[in-house]
């Protein structure tokens, strides 16, 4: 059994405001939703006050998005604009381990830390001496890569490409050399950095936060922490969404690729547990 899914949440448990029930959970949570420069910098979209991110569900009439993006239409299926902020559903044995280690977000619900990702642009200067310390080989790398669509959103027609990145590690703190494909301004704590297309960027890599709907026994993201995903490549989406080519690009990338290099499953301590039990057994069987 996998430690955990990742998958999108469901509309009726966002605070769009045609979703017919909102849950106490998503009042105190969705107006809450940030996103990383990660998400920004591969194209999610800055035409509404707030970011949109893909549900799993479609709402019963077509409708635009507030803090979820429902229009499933035959051309938005297609939109790599939209970001994903992903559930996550853990095993009973991985809930329960990090319930122990939940402390209280500023919202009064259970948070807790789990995986990582890039998510941060670095300061100028952190840039700097990375690009020098890559120039002079004195970066290591960590044996992890992150991959991304390489498609720009602009193409509805060509299918996911994938486009990877090496993890550096300095001063132990991770990184990537991410290639921004817009350009873009994005203000940071020192003041609006402007970005060109086809740039080279610092990304740091950061602990996810998750927070923990104690009703439902899952997690969610804090961060909308990608954009351009395709949510599907069919005319249209018939609700199928284990179906879906952005439920494959959960499952068959972003799933594995949170992880640290040193994660080891709770379900193979499980396993290496019964493989100790079968030596024993074995070598008594012997001696009898």
């Amino acid at each position: 059994m996998k430690d955990f899914e990742l998958t999108l949440p469901k509309v009726e448990e966002t605070m769009n405001s045609r979703a017919p029930t909102h849950s106490l959970f998503a009042q105190k949570t969705y107006k809450d939703i940030e996103e990383t420069f990660l998400a920004c910098a591969l194209g999610l979209t800055t035409f509404s006050p707030t970011r949109p991110f893909w549900t799993q569900t479609k709402d019963s009439i077509e409708g635009n998005f507030s803090y979820v993006y429902i229009n499933f239409s035959i051309s938005e299926v297609y939109a790599r604009y939209i970001g994903i902020c992903p559930i996550l559903v853990p095993s009973s044995k991985l809930y329960e381990k990090l319930l122990l280690e939940a402390t209280t977000s500023n919202l009064g619900i259970p948070q807790v830390v789990f995986g990582e990702y890039p998510k941060f642009l670095v300061s100028t200067s952190k840039s700097n001496t990375l690009t020098q310390a890559l120039m002079e080989n004195k970066l290591k790398t960590t044996g992890k890569i992150y991959t991304f669509d390489e498609i720009k959103h602009t193409d509805i027609i060509t299918p996911f490409k994938p486009v990877t990145y090496e993890e550096y590690e300095y001063q132990d703190e991770k990184f990537i050399n991410l290639k921004c494909p817009y350009k873009i301004d994005y203000e940071t704590s020192e003041r609006v950095r402007r970005i060109q297309e086809n740039e080279y960027v610092w990304v740091r890599v950061a602990p996810l936060l998750w927070l923990v709907n104690e009703e439902e026994k899952k997690l969610m993201s804090r961060d909308i922490i990608l954009a351009g995903i395709q949510f599907n490549s069919g005319l249209k989406y018939d609700g199928n969404f284990a179906k879906s080519n952005i439920k494959w690009y959960l499952d068959t990338y972003m799933s594995k690729e949170i992880l640290p290099k040193n994660y080891k499953p709770l379900s193979s301590s499980i396993l290496d547990k019964d493989e100790d039990l079968q030596k024993v057994m074995l070598k008594k069987i012997r001696k009898n």
